[in-house]
This record gives structure tokens, C-alpha cells and sequence, in this order.
């Protein structure tokens, strides 16, 4: 949950890589994981290389495609309960 805020509020992009390499088989098939959804998503003009979206030329998206991903986004509960957090203080650091 901590690694959750952690990655939508500050954008802590060490939070999404600890998410993705504790995923069952690795880092890897959370990134498959990843473009799975945006295909299932008619995200079309999408594709993820890494959970963070950085340092790869093979990271791309549109703004309607981010559009889109934000409105299915935030009919998850969670999701927009997190997003919707002004101050979160994380306590477990390690």
C-alpha cells in the first residue's frame, strides 16, 4: 500500500521498480503485464520497456491514450482514492 502512494503521489519511480520486481515472475512479466492491459485497453498507441517509463527510447504513449488509461483508472476505488490524497506520510522505509 506504502509502495502504492509512494509511486502515484511523489512519482517515486523506485516504488514502481520495487512493485515490478517483487511481481510473481519478475520484472519482466510485470512490463508484459503492463502492455497486456494497455492492448486490452484499446491503448493502442502505447507500449511500456520498464515499469517506469523512463531512459528507453521503446516507451511511448499519446495523450489520448493517457487520457483513456486515466478514465479506466479511476473507476478502481483504490486508485482514486490514492490520487486523491493531498499528504500521505510513509513510515516504513525499508
Amino acid at each position: 500500500n506504502d509502495l502504492l502512494y509512494a509511486m502515484l503521489l511523489p512519482s517515486a519511480n523506485d516504488a514502481a521498480v520495487a512493485i515490478a520486481d517483487n511481481y510473481p515472475e519478475g520484472r519482466e512479466a510485470f512490463v508484459k503485464k503492463m502492455n497486456d492491459k494497455a492492448l486490452l485497453l484499446h491503448l493502442t498507441n502505447t507500449h511500456f520497456a520498464d515499469p517506469t517509463g523512463l531512459d528507453d527510447d521503446e516507451n511511448y504513449t499519446t495523450v489520448i491514450d493517457l487520457a483513456r488509461l486515466g478514465s479506466h483508472a479511476m473507476k478502481n476505488k483504490t486508485f482514486a482514492q490514492i490520487v486523491g490524497t493531498q499528504n500521505k506520510v510513509i513510515f516504513n522505509t525499508s
